[in-house]
């Protein structure tokens, strides 16, 4: 499994919400990639800081995102 999060419009409420996935023993390993808009940065670092795995620009998703699944994908 694996979640791609859009973190527009509302980053805030998106970025609890990984954080209560981070949380809980059952979910906790699920790769998360999040993103948002390059000028959002109070929304990519609040994402970092919730526990996304990966938070990366909306305009570079689709451009790589073979390279975004085998980072997100990576069991160390």
């Amino acid at each position: 499994m694996l979640v791609f999060i859009d973190l527009a419009p509302r980053y805030e409420s998106i970025c609890d919400a990984i954080a209560t996935l981070r949380r809980n023993a059952g979910t906790s390993h699920i790769p998360i990639v999040a993103f948002a808009s390059q000028q959002n940065l109070q929304a990519h670092e609040k994402a970092r800081h919730s526990g996304a795995t990966l938070v990366v620009n909306d305009s570079a998703l689709l451009l790589h995102l073979n390279q975004f699944l085998d980072q997100a994908l990576h069991v160390d």
